[in-house]
């Protein structure tokens, strides 16, 4: 199996090795069981032979330039390379090495699964961070009002769903596909509805500034803060899911939805924040001098809280987004055991 060790090792950046003394599985503060059919694990764990080999790469090689060369290999005239490699002389300076791929296809299979799950395991973690959308479609539903209301429900509980089934999804690829359209479409929804909820918080500011008995009245201002909440933690899932479901992880790429999504979300926080700012300054102008009836002092308190709950600062966001977004392309430190189990070790 020593090629195809090679392969994982040089292609694929996968290194495996046994393990003398095994850990303690159980142990849940260290490790993750991961979802995998036991005869996949097994294709490891088990001696590989050509036959198992996927598709195309059961005739497929893979070449390999000894260090300090340079990686151009002899052009034939019937086409094609050869294993000779050419220097910036024009006369053969070496040999390349192929390495035979027989077995590696199946590892790939695997390798791929594994990948998918992980990736799973990643997207629950950011998940339970984003408290809003992780409420079942029932609890949204209840603060949700207006025409947006089946709109937005319905995007959270499609987001909701392919988060959930990702490993499965990421195994099919027009499914995937089909998938990253749905995304972008959702996140399109998700600035519409910031730009309506924003609209509807601005008018009842407004309308408490102008009228002070509308400040010691249950408005709906708490609905609009939650909507306008969720609507943000679903642009935020949208922009974390487009490269999850694309395995896009090039550097400049993640960047740039890190800058752009933190920059977009923290201008919509301040915005909120500023508006419940200007409602608890109103309050203050009332009973400047004066004490507080007890509506004005619950309505106070309410105020504070929804405050006090607003995430702060863009380094809040795009530290969220870091730490999302770049999870993927930190080692990763799988375990297979002989009786086709697998188990992810959480750093």
């Amino acid at each position: 199996m020593n090629d195809e060790k090679l392969f994982l090792q040089e292609a694929l950046n996968v290194q495996v090795n046994p393990v003398a003394n095994v850990p303690d599985f159980s142990d849940a503060s260290r490790f993750r069981k991961i979802n995998i059919d036991k005869s996949q694990v097994s294709m490891l764990t088990q001696s590989i032979v050509p036959a198992a080999a996927a598709g195309l790469l059961s005739n497929a090689y893979f070449c390999k330039f000894p260090e300090g060369l340079p990686h151009t290999l002899m052009k034939l005239k019937q086409g094609g390379f050869a294993s000779q490699i050419i220097g910036a002389n024009s006369k053969i300076a070496g040999s390349a090495s192929f390495y035979p791929m027989a077995a590696a296809g199946a590892f790939m299979g695997v390798f791929t699964v594994m990948s998918a799950i992980t990736g799973q395991y990643f997207l629950a973690e950011i998940n339970s961070k984003l408290e809003k959308i992780n409420q079942n479609v029932s609890a949204i539903l209840a603060f949700l009002y207006g025409n947006k209301k089946a709109e937005l429900a319905s995007e959270i509980s499609f987001i909701q769903q392919i988060q959930r089934n990702f490993a499965s999804i990421m195994q099919h690829e027009q499914q995937q596909i089909a998938t990253i359209v749905g995304i972008q479409n959702a996140k399109k929804v998700a600035m519409k509805d910031i730009e309506f909820y924003l609209y509807d918080l601005d008018l009842a500011v407004q309308d408490a500034k102008g009228r002070a008995t509308e400040l010691s009245k249950k408005q709906k201002v708490e609905q609009i803060v939650e909507s306008l909440e969720l609507s943000l933690q679903l642009y935020i899932s949208c922009c974390i899911l487009e490269p999850y479901f694309s395995n896009n992880f090039d550097d400049e790429y993640i960047e740039f939805i890190i800058e752009d999504t933190a920059d977009y979300v923290s201008k919509y926080q301040e915005k909120i924040r500023t508006s419940l700012g200007m409602l608890h300054g109103r309050i203050f102008e009332l009973t400047a001098g004066k004490a507080k009836g007890y509506d004005l002092k619950a309505r106070q308190a309410e105020i504070e809280k929804m405050l006090n709950s607003l995430p702060s600062g863009e380094g809040s966001v795009r530290q969220q987004l870091k730490e999302a977004l770049y999870a993927p392309k930190k080692q990763a430190n799988v375990y297979l055991t002989a009786d086709g189990e697998a188990y992810y070790a959480i750093a």
